[in-house]
């Protein structure tokens, strides 16, 4: 157990939700390594550059972007965060959309910080 590192890793995720909720991109690239990839089962990986701006041009508004479920791991320079994504998007005609996720990020440190390099999310129903 490394609580002091499962705390800096939840924290990370919390900024990244932020930074997500908020659509900032300067937080975004803060969060994320260079090397950053999103893997959705049955879809081309998205590199960091692309998953910004995708992130930046959602269409409508980002009412909500929260966690839940989460727990952190370390095992060394690697950081492994598990837990569910929901997102509520208010789109521009008043309709919203809920989006769920379950997630798997994988962060390494470096230099004493956390970021994020890998995401792997898959759509849940509930």
């Amino acid at each position: 157990m490394n609580p002091a590192g499962e705390a800096a890793l939840l924290q990370l995720e919390h900024d990244m939700f932020t930074a997500i909720r908020t659509r900032d991109r300067q937080g975004l690239e803060q969060v994320l390594d260079e090397g950053f990839e999103l893997r959705v089962p049955g879809q081309p990986p998205v590199e960091r550059a692309a998953f910004i701006d995708a992130i930046l041009s959602i269409p409508g508004t980002l009412v909500s972007v929260e966690s839940d479920d989460v727990r952190a791991r370390v095992y060394g320079d690697v950081g492994v965060l598990t837990g569910r994504q929901r997102a509520r998007v208010r789109m521009e005609d008043g309709t919203t959309v809920d989006d769920v996720q379950a997630f798997t990020d994988i962060a390494l440190a470096r230099d004493g910080q956390w970021r994020m390099v890998l995401a792997h999310s898959v759509p849940v129903s509930e």
